[in-house]
């Protein structure tokens, strides 16, 4: 009964955002709709998602050195916790 559930679930976010997004193509025009921001500014998401990556890539690197295995990196000290 729960899996059920979860299958509709997904199915209908699916589906709710293929007709915003335009997974279905290019009917979003015909709606009257317009693309969505951030298809229309790609340089300025672009800097962002190369920023965002190098943090997550510098965060990664210092909990794989330091902490790796260990419940959290406690990053002034380079120490980790078990907490």
């Amino acid at each position: 009964m729960g899996n059920s559930k979860l299958i509709i679930g997904f199915i209908s976010v699916y589906l709710m955002g293929g007709a915003f997004f335009g997974v279905f193509g290019e009917d979003w025009k015909s709606l009257g709709i317009q693309r969505p921001i951030f298809q229309q500014n790609n340089r300025f998401y672009d800097k962002r998602r190369t920023a965002v990556r190098n943090s997550m890539k510098h965060a990664w690197e210092g909990y794989r050195k330091y902490a790796f295995g260990k419940d959290e990196l406690l990053p002034v000290t380079k120490k980790w916790s078990n907490k």
